[in-house]
Formats: structure tokens, sequence, C-alpha cells
């Protein structure tokens, strides 16, 4: 005859455990909750705090800023000219 093997009784430890197990799962849910509400909100509003999203980054991405390069002469190691700027002229020939 095969007898049954009895669980073993859970004590006051292990209910405080299993307690203190789904406080901190309902806390990280609800963290994850309040973060992808105010995610998806500013993804439709794109405003925050009366500031239009849109619109900044539009002044920052959208600018435009004229850069003139400086030129100059491009020496060897030994310092000997490889090229050096000079003076160019557009030309077309009529036939």
């Amino acid at each position: 005859m095969v007898k049954k093997q009895r669980m073993p009784k859970r004590n006051q430890s292990d209910k405080y455990s299993r307690n203190s197990g789904r406080i901190l799962l309902g806390s990280m849910i609800l963290v994850l909750v309040v973060l992808g509400v105010r995610f998806s909100y500013v993804a439709v509003a794109k405003e925050v705090k009366g500031h239009k999203l849109d619109k900044a980054a539009q002044l920052i991405y959208q600018s435009q800023n004229e850069v003139q390069a400086k030129r100059g002469e491009i020496f060897d190691s030994v310092g000997n000219v490889l090229a050096e700027n000079s003076s160019t002229y557009d030309g077309a020939r009529v036939r």
C-alpha cells in the first residue's frame, strides 16, 4: 500500500513573503502602466507642459546654416605642397 505524502503546512513567514511578492509585482505593473499612458499621451498630443514638441523639433532639425569652407594648402609629412589654391575660371565656347 502506498502512503500519500502530505504537503507541509505553510508557516507565517511563507505568507509574508508571498504577500510581499504580490505587492512588489503589483507596484511594478502599476508603474509600467503609468509610464505607458504618459508616453502614449505625449506621442499623441505632441505637447508637454504647454510646449509644442513638433515645433521644437522643426527648429532643431530644419535650421539652415551656411558654413564657408576654409581653404588652404595641403602638405605631406615632409612639408612639400601637395595641393594649393588656385584661381579657377568658368568658360564657355560658342561655335
